[in-house]
């Protein structure tokens, strides 16, 4: 139970639980596609799957250290990881409802749970790393046990990870059987089975029925996950960034009631980078794919939607123009009138493409029409994250 905190040896040098089994999974790695999967544990099934898109000729380690996620020639100082955390939502009345079943078919429904689980996450990891180039792994888990994921990557990854890992699940889900015991229509007919109904609709004077409070409470709510990312400085504290990731997750879940996949993030301890809280409102947190209307009165945009605008202005907009802008905002401390007026002479005074397109875009606009700088904010602190940029 308390192994995890003592020492183990890697070549002499003391090493938590946690960094021993990265190693031995990295010695490992080159036999992981001749063992059988279901003699393997959760975190090194998904190693197995991702090993699977590799080449024979292209054998990958598992990063032992945060440095090994970037290249040699890069310079590490000035580079950022990023910390993956999730859950998935909605899992309790589930899982009360499977352990319902007959004996033998309870097995079996975790054990498929824990396979759609890899699947969901190795898919993800397929899309988002298919054509890295590394004596490494670009990534490496963490923890990845029941519904809990958490994983590293360098941050230039993480927005389109979270899009994926979300399409993903959306599709596994979409294609569940209807006799499958994970589908929702499944859950809804062995509630029934499991829990016959009272007749606890009341007839008002009009002869009209009521739906009781009960109904509601018991609905089996749709599959999702709350997740959260973190970038900061690969030598920060795992301990500091862990606390971090969980609150921001917390607070993604609640803001969004758990009604689909939704993300929060942060940006720690990047001095270089002047896009934060302290500074400008961000749109956060974000539903990833589908706006539940009525859950967020200001009409936020998805983070989806985000991730394809930083797609499209990353063509026109080149650091130095970011680093203008972000000027801009600062000056004016925000102000959304002002920050446009601004930005309307910058993009006059120097023919910027970009900026210009800004000004018209509809995604920058509220629904009176007036701009909206929490968005624009918003945008270049993700660009930021994904670091492209056009070329100077």
């Amino acid at each position: 139970m308390f192994s995890s905190f003592f020492p183990k040896q890697i070549d002499n040098k003391n090493v938590c639980a946690v960094c021993h089994s990265a190693y031995t999974t990295k010695v490992k790695l080159k036999t992981l596609k001749e063992v059988d999967a279901k003699d393997l544990p959760t975190l090194q099934r998904i190693y197995k799957s991702y090993m699977k898109e590799l080449p024979d000729t292209n054998v990958k380690k598992v990063p032992l250290n945060f440095e090994d996620l970037f290249d040699k020639g890069e310079k590490l100082e000035r580079k950022r990881m990023a910390v993956w955390f999730s859950d998935l939502n909605n899992m309790g009345k589930k899982v009360q409802l499977w352990l319902g079943q007959k004996e033998e078919k309870i097995l079996e429904t975790f054990n498929k749970v824990t396979d759609i689980n890899i699947e969901i996450i190795t898919t993800a990891l397929k899309n988002t790393f298919s054509k890295h180039q590394g004596t490494f792994l670009p990534f490496r888990l963490v923890v990845a046990g029941g519904d809990d994921l958490c994983l590293v990557m360098p941050e230039s990854y993480i927005l389109d990870f979270a899009v994926n890992l979300s399409a993903s699940l959306n599709e596994i889900r979409s294609n569940l059987k209807p006799e499958d015991q994970l589908n929702e229509e499944w859950l809804r007919k062995q509630r029934k089975i499991q829990n016959p109904r009272q007749e606890t609709d009341k007839t008002s004077e009009s002869g009209c029925a009521k739906k009781s409070k009960q109904d509601d409470s018991h609905d089996i709510e749709p599959y999702c996950f709350g997740g959260s990312f973190v970038v900061t400085s690969i030598h920060t504290p795992f301990k500091k960034i862990h606390a971090v990731g969980e609150e921001l997750m917390g607070t993604a879940k609640k803001a969004t009631n758990r009604k689909a996949n939704s993300v929060c993030w942060m940006v720690m301890a990047a001095e270089e980078d002047p896009l934060s809280e302290k500074l400008f409102e961000l749109e956060k947190p974000l539903f990833i794919d589908e706006d539940i209307e009525g859950v967020f009165p200001d009409n936020r945009l998805t983070f989806s939607r985000y991730v394809r605008m930083c797609r499209f202005y990353s063509e026109f907009l080149t650091k130095t123009s970011v680093q203008q802008i972000v000027s801009i905002m600062t000056k004016e401390k925000g102000n959304s009138l002002k920050v446009e007026n601004k930005l309307k002479r910058y993009a006059a005074s120097e023919m910027q493409k970009g900026v210009s397109d800004m000004l018209v875009d509809q995604n920058f606009r509220q629904s009176d029409g007036a701009f909206k700088c929490a968005r624009l904010a918003t945008l270049l602190e993700l660009m930021t994250i994904q670091r492209r940029f056009k070329n100077e």
